[in-house]
This record gives structure tokens, sequence and C-alpha cells, in this order.
């Protein structure tokens, strides 16, 4: 993870939500498997177990951590954020 300081200045955007510092950043992701594709998955899972390929695929969400006073965020959660209260605010 790269030093949040040595961002330019234009990504390094640091917002307050009730105290809590918001720091965006393209780490917070969350990998998540696609099963929908598989006849059957308890089939799949076990053979998936010897190296067989299955038709899973395999995406990644936007996601926040919460830690300590900081809140790590996807930066499209951090615009879908700031669309909100620009929202609520008009």
């Amino acid at each position: 993870m790269t030093d949040f300081f040595s961002l330019p200045s234009e990504i390094r955007q640091i917002a307050r939500l009730g105290g809590v510092v918001i720091v965006p950043t393209a780490n917070a992701v969350k990998m998540v498997e696609d099963w929908s594709m598989v006849r059957s998955p308890s089939r799949a899972r076990r053979r998936l177990k010897y190296g067989h390929r299955q038709n899973i695929r395999t995406a990644y969400e936007p996601v926040a951590y919460r830690m300590d006073d900081r809140i790590y965020m996807h930066p499209v959660l951090y615009n879908q954020l700031k669309n909100m209260e620009a929202l609520r605010h008009d």
C-alpha cells in the first residue's frame, strides 16, 4: 500500500464525516465469486479442490473499511457519498 501523503493532491482528498476521516484508496476492494453459471455448485466445489477448471467468475466490489478514526473507502464509493451529500444540501 502506498503512503497516503505521497499521492498527488487531486487524489489525496480527505473528508470528514462526523469526526471520522475518510481516505479514498483504490485498494479497498473485496473479491467476489459468481457461481451462477455453474450447473452443480457442490460438484464444482469438489472438482475445484483437485484443480479442475470451473465456470466461476471472479469480480472485485468496492468496499469501505473502518480502522480506528479513519474510513478507507474505494473512490467509487467516495464519489457516491459526495453526490449523496451534495443532493442532500440542495
